[in-house]
């Protein structure tokens, strides 16, 4: 099973959509780009276009890459809804640093 990138994306203080949809998998790859640490954490959540966010999980700053589950909602399991977003968000306040968070699917 290979991983698939969503895209890399930078944290900032309003919400980002990875530019894929994940339709189906449960099992991420965080990989981290930064140059200082950034003295901060970031959100990342899944967003169902019927129903919004859910499944809130924090990252903090890490070059090491990073294994993570989201696990789709069973009542959305049931209703087939498997196709969703990944959207990133930095906490506030932070201090501006260089930070990229690629996010990898595994299929």
């Amino acid at each position: 099973m290979p991983w698939h990138s969503l895209g890399t994306l930078t944290p900032t203080e309003e919400w980002q959509s990875y530019p894929v949809d994940v339709v189906d998998s449960e099992t991420f790859k965080v990989i981290q780009h930064l140059t200082i640490d950034p003295f901060n954490y970031c959100w990342i959540t899944q967003y169902f276009p019927t129903d919004g966010q859910t499944s809130f999980r924090r990252i903090y700053p890490n070059l090491e890459p990073r294994i993570i589950t989201l696990s789709v909602p069973r009542d959305y399991r049931l209703q087939g809804v498997v196709t969703r977003t990944l959207q990133i968000k930095r906490k506030l306040p932070y201090y501006p640093a260089p930070w990229q968070i690629e996010i990898q699917a595994l299929y």
